[in-house]
């Protein structure tokens, strides 16, 4: 559990305070008040992004000129509108947590980077026992060292988004004939073989380098790093208890907004497989093939599933 936050600081003796805007109150909260309020500000950028997601894949069928851009710009302004409404409402919620709350004369402390970590430990001389997922045991690294493991990291990711891009522009030409299977095949193969080369060459050179460094004390309190699958869990069930204790209009608006995307994109799907073209903006730009609508299929698709398991879980809790 963390002990500070952006605008959040917990005390020695478990009192915690929470400031809005560094021009507001600092008030004196309890953990739950504090999980609301984190809870309504974690829903906020989700639901800007879910009410105007419509917005965007209409816009694409209306420049292709199947339906009338009054349609996008109508989506559009009602998932405004639902933004801006549950944007009111959840700072209504928090004003009234917050109003019986007691205030201090105490702000919390300036936001750092957290030091500790499951599966690092930053020593107040700057030295970092780490404990990486290929190794069996933790070891000591100096700042420098644990900063170019980060950079590392940022590498391997900006690699993955460019290939992302590569991908969906390859399938988009793919498509409408502009280059043939073989080709496109041969670009993936192509692509694949770059990112696996390179996420091999980033963990040989890392093994190398922390294999070469000295183990930690055995009073370490670094723990092993969770697996993939572990980490996934832990999101999937932080984010579904959350969700769970949303308001009803809240999952009312993600559960329509799911069913319209697993709808809008599995049409697109339909048509491109029967032969029909859709552009990004006028038929001179980049052509636009299945890979976008089939992503946005399958996020629609567990969407659902996930609003459908978090309705469940709310009923059973009620229950």
């Amino acid at each position: 559990m963390f002990d500070h936050g952006l605008n959040w600081e917990r005390q020695e003796d478990g009192a915690i305070l929470y400031q809005r805007t560094p021009s507001d109150p600092t008030f004196i909260i309890d953990e739950r008040a504090l999980g609301q309020i984190l809870r309504f500000r974690f829903l906020i950028p989700l639901m800007s992004c879910v009410t105007l997601l419509p917005a965007v894949t209409l816009g694409v069928v209306a420049g292709h000129g199947h339906v009338s851009f009054a349609v996008p710009i109508g989506a559009f302004l009602l998932g405004a509108a639902l933004f801006y409404a549950y944007f009111r409402s959840a700072e209504r919620r928090i004003k009234r947590i917050l109003a019986g709350a007691r205030r201090s004369v105490q702000a919390p402390e300036p936001y750092k980077t957290p030091r500790d970590a499951r599966s690092w430990n930053t020593l107040e001389d700057g030295s970092v026992h780490y404990w990486s997922r290929t190794m069996p045991r933790p070891v000591v690294l100096t700042a420098q060292q644990f900063a170019a493991i980060g950079n590392e990291n940022t590498h391997v990711l900006v690699s993955f988004l460019v290939s992302l891009i590569v991908l969906a522009l390859t399938d988009g030409y793919r498509w409408v004939g502009d280059i043939n299977n073989g080709t496109a095949i041969a670009i993936l193969m192509a692509v694949l073989s770059f990112n696996a080369l390179f996420i091999a060459r980033v963990r040989r050179k890392r093994h190398a380098m922390l294999h070469a460094l000295p183990a930690v004390p055995s009073d370490t309190k670094v723990q092993p790093p969770l697996s993939v699958v572990q980490r996934l869990s832990v999101v999937a069930s932080v984010l579904r208890r959350k969700v769970a204790g949303a308001s009803v209009l809240m999952l009312m608006v993600l559960g329509c907004a799911s069913l319209f995307g697993i709808f809008a994109s599995g049409l697109t799907l339909i048509q491109l497989n029967e032969g029909v073209a859709f552009y990004w903006g006028k038929r001179s730009s980049l052509p636009m093939g299945p890979t976008v609508p089939a992503g946005a299929f399958l996020a629609s698709s567990l969407l659902a599933a996930w609003i459908a398991s978090a309705v469940v879980a709310r009923i059973r809790w009620k229950a």
